[in-house]
C-alpha cells in the first residue's frame, strides 16, 4: 500500500511536471519545486517526500525525453485528442480522428500493425 502511494504521488509529479513544463523551459530547478510544492498542497506530502518523489519524476521525464523528441502526456489527452508534447515542451492537441485518418486509413506501412 505504502509503494502504492508513493507510486501514485510520483505519477501526479510526473503529469505536473509534463504540463507545466513549458513555463519553466530555462530552469529546471523552479519547475521541481513547483511540482513539490503541488504535492504539498494537494496531497499534504511532508516537504522531505514531496521532493524525493518529484526528484523520481523528474528522472522519469528526462529519460522519455531522450528516448523520443515526441512523447505523448496521457493525463492531458481523452478519447478525442491526444496531447504531444515536442522537444520545445510545446504541447500539441492532436484530434483521434486526424490520427487514424492519416495513420489508419491510408495502405498499413511497416510501423502500423493492426492488433486485436
Amino acid at each position: 500500500m505504502h509503494n502504492d502511494y508513493f507510486d501514485e504521488m510520483q505519477q501526479l509529479a510526473l503529469s505536473f511536471m509534463q504540463r507545466h513544463q513549458a513555463e519553466y523551459l530555462h530552469d529546471d530547478g523552479l519547475l521541481m519545486q513547483s511540482a513539490a510544492l503541488y504535492l504539498e498542497n494537494s496531497l499534504k506530502a511532508e516537504p522531505a517526500e514531496a521532493n524525493r518523489v518529484v526528484g523520481r519524476a523528474y528522472s522519469q521525464l528526462l529519460q522519455r525525453q531522450q528516448k523520443s523528441d515526441y512523447w505523448m502526456d496521457l493525463s492531458s489527452s481523452n478519447s478525442d485528442v491526444v496531447v504531444v508534447v515536442g522537444p520545445d515542451g510545446q504541447n500539441y492537441a492532436v484530434p483521434v480522428a486526424a490520427i487514424a485518418k492519416t495513420c489508419l486509413h491510408r495502405p498499413l506501412r511497416a510501423s502500423v500493425k493492426a492488433v486485436s
